[in-house]
């Protein structure tokens, strides 16, 4: 559970107003004898001190100390408010500057700044903080509308530290500053001034290999080798957004190169046949680095085996009971405590999520079969988290949904006050059949090599089939998609695994609700799922029809002879031709699909409101959206087309290249491989900002946000947010909505990789 203590800062100096001309006013200096103005609420103390931060011309700051509690197993923190601002008009200015320097027990600190207007909160920036070092953070504020400014806050994301360190924490601050200068540029679908958009791991010899350079940039574009050599010269083409684009698609011949226009010209990238090595290697460290219940032996974030005292059982006090009629049956064959140790941490926190685990294992599990040369360190990396799904697997064939949310490390001894507690009454369904996946083919490609587990994963499997199909869903009553995608994938591989006919039969229904789920009727939309067969609006969750797409092409290669493999090698069809390769158009150059930004609440954005900060919804607070112009028909319907979409972008990206490079395969069309790798491709660097998404993996890769132990290699990001309609947006700061780093996203890029044909 995420706990905050807020910092509310006030002007407490004479100054009212700022001129003009002015190109700095400082908001607090905290050159006060005492900090009066402000109210602390909780356990700590408040103070000013003498002291000085780099380049500071006062001789004292502000100190804040705190103490953290462990309460009913949560971390506790107290809470500091000041009075509202004096200083209202800020629209002189484009960011809100401070020095701050944490220190205590941890190595690493995260908090969060933000601004009010009239009530409404404006845009989270979150920071990381290293330990004992001042930081001069700077807030950019442009996108906002600066006037009547009430509140301005710093916010802590309370979480306990690595093994052996100390919660409480102590927190200094000195000349918080409104700023001038240029804004930032942070939002548009061109590529930002002085920027060159390109994947800068490089691309494969057959692959789309299109660099975009800033609107406005003179032609040609010149392609250099490593050692200067020209290539060739090539005109420059113009976007749907203005971007300048070179298309070197047809230089085949594996080397190193630069492309240069205008005075402005890419880093060295490769081009070669496993262009998605360096990267890969990347994810699957980070995944590493996240094991749980083990000793992770790395410089950056490594710690000693953690989280041995997994877990106490327990059934939340909303649980229903009729919705989960074996949770109490749980209970009492579980007793006061089981064995849960294990897996990997999700996220940027540290608890555990089994549908995520299930999904990274069953991406694992793939590559080791796609792709040889990964295949050590994958199945290595695989075991780990099936052996934590074998125990997620109750008796009854039921799954753990997680285990609880408390973000700090315990003394490892089970049956003490802190142990982490486990949620009992069931899993999600498609979280469950995410994992039934990754038992099932992690089983498969263990073989004869590790019998001990391959039998353990198999039982484990056949329980949670029988379940669902006998128990949960009798008469396969679930119709959402989600489910039925991964129900489709989970009976599919489970069949392949045990041969049992109640997996063949669990298989083929899922894969019948999918079909029943699509828009049947003929035109350009056929083959947009819904979220089940009485929706009669568009359910625009892209990652659920991916892996819809990426089970019938399963059961295309795995049942080819099935009376049905035509029909469901249709539907593939329909999908791609009727829905994923018409979005495209709509970004330009970058070759995305056109819902593929982030956005917090996918209903709002589709009913054109804004973003979950602005509460309520306040015209005159955000820009009002533009008109919508861009329609797609899907059947006899017209949407809306807008980039805002739930979950991340980079998650729903991957997931799509999987799906597509699956068809092409099915259906033998190597185009549709071409557009998987664009999808990849803006991960990173070919997008509007030209930076990678993959933690310390490319050119200008940001920090990320993870609020227990920092940025970590290999991670990667949520996704490049959207504003006012689909303009990408990515803050400076590290925004956890776009920069949290989450592990289904590496997972599905892991899958998507999978999926690229050899040669």
């Amino acid at each position: 559970m995420r706990s905050l203590f807020i910092l509310s800062l006030v002007c407490v100096l004479t100054v009212a107003t700022a001129t003009a001309h002015s190109q700095s006013v400082v908001l607090d200096d905290f050159e006060q004898d005492n900090p009066a103005p402000w109210r602390y609420s909780g356990p700590g103390t408040l103070s000013i001190v003498e002291g000085q931060a780099p380049g500071s011309k006062g001789a004292h700051i502000m100190r804040l100390e705190t103490t953290a509690a462990l309460r009913n197993n949560r971390i506790w923190w107290g809470e500091l408010r000041l009075k509202p601002l004096r200083i209202t008009d800020w629209s002189k200015y484009n960011f809100v500057s401070a020095w701050i320097r944490a220190s205590g027990g941890r190595r690493i600190h995260a908090l969060a700044m933000y601004a009010e207007n009239n009530g409404n909160r404006l845009e989270s920036h979150h920071v990381i903080l290293p330990h004992n070092q001042w930081v001069r953070i700077r807030y950019p504020i442009s996108g906002l509308v600066r006037d009547k400014m009430s509140l301005f806050f710093f916010s802590h994301f309370g979480a306990g530290g690595l093994p052996g360190e100390a919660l409480d924490e102590v927190y200094e601050f000195d000349d918080l500053t409104l700023e001038g200068g240029p804004p930032v540029p942070m939002a548009g679908w061109s590529v930002a001034r002085g920027r060159v958009a390109f994947a800068h791991c490089g691309y494969r010899q057959d692959e789309p290999k299109r660099i975009l350079f800033p609107p406005g940039t003179p032609e040609p574009a010149v392609v250099r080798t490593a050692d200067g050599a020209i290539v060739e010269e090539v005109e420059l083409s113009d976007d749907a957004f203005g971007n300048r684009v070179a298309d070197i698609t047809e230089l085949r011949t594996e080397g190193t190169y630069t492309v240069e226009a205008g005075g402005i010209k890419t880093e060295p990238f490769p081009i070669k046949l496993e262009a998605w090595d360096i990267p890969s290697h990347a994810v699957m460290r980070f995944i590493y680095l996240m094991r749980c219940g083990g000793a992770v032996k790395d410089d950056l974030v490594g710690h000693s085996p953690c989280h041995l005292d997994n877990c106490k059982p327990r059934l939340p006090e909303k649980a229903n009971l009729k919705q989960w009629p074996l949770a109490k049956k749980h209970m009492g064959l579980l007793g006061d405590w089981f064995d849960l140790v294990g897996g990997w941490h999700d996220a940027g926190i540290i608890d555990q999520y089994t549908g995520n685990t299930g999904l990274i294992t069953y991406a694992l599990a793939c590559l080791v079969e796609g792709r040889p040369e990964l295949a050590k360190a994958a199945l290595e990396e695989a075991k780990w988290g099936g052996r934590w799904l074998v125990k997620a697997t109750l008796p009854t064939g039921e799954m753990v949904m997680h285990t609880s949310g408390q973000v700090r490390w315990t003394d490892n001894a089970p049956r003490t006050a802190d142990d982490r507690c486990a949620d009992v009454q069931g899993c999600w369904p498609d979280h469950a059949m995410k994992a039934v996946a990754g038992m099932a083919r992690l089983a498969r490609v263990l073989g004869k090599t590790d019998p001990a587990l391959r039998g353990k994963l198999v039982a484990a499997v056949r329980r949670a089939i029988h379940h669902y199909r006998v128990h949960r869903f009798p008469g396969y009553t679930e119709t959402q998609f989600q489910f039925v995608s991964w129900g489709a994938l989970a009976g599919l591989e489970a069949h392949a695994a045990t041969g049992d006919e109640e997996a063949l039969e669990f298989a083929l229904h899922c894969l019948k609700q999918i079909l029943a789920c699509q828009d049947n009727s003929a035109g350009e939309g056929s083959g947009f799922f819904y979220a089940n067969t009485k929706h009669t609006r568009p359910f625009r969750f892209v990652q659920g029809q991916a892996i819809g797409v990426l089970a019938l092409a399963q059961a295309c290669w795995q049942w080819d002879k099935h009376p049905l493999a035509p029909v469901w090698k249709q539907a593939i069809e329909r999908w791609c031709d009727g829905y994923a390769v018409p979005m495209m158009r709509f970004s330009g150059g970058y070759g995305i699909m056109a819902f593929g930004l982030y956005d917090d609440d996918e209903d709002a954005a589709y009913h054109g409101k804004e973003s979950w900060w602005a509460k309520p919804y306040d015209p005159k607070v955000f820009a009002p959206w533009p008109k919508v112009t861009n329609l797609l028909r899907l059947g006899k319907r017209r949407v809306h087309v807008f980039g805002a979409h739930r979950g991340g972008n980079n998650r729903t990206l991957c997931a799509n290249a999987a799906a597509l490079q699956a068809a092409a395969s099915v259906l033998n069309r190597r185009d549709l491989d071409a557009h998987a790798a664009e999808q990849l491709q803006w991960i990173t660097g070919k997008n509007p900002f030209s930076i990678s998404m993959i933690s310390h993996v490319g050119h200008r890769s940001p920090i990320a946000y993870q609020p227990v132990i920092g940025d970590v290699f290999g991670s990667m990001y949520q996704g490049i947010g959207s504003r006012n309609g689909d303009e990408p947006f990515l803050s400076p700061n590290c925004h956890y909505t776009q920069k949290e780093i989450w592990g289904v996203c590496g997972g599905l890029y892991l899958l998507a990789i999978a999926q690229i044909p050899a040669g």
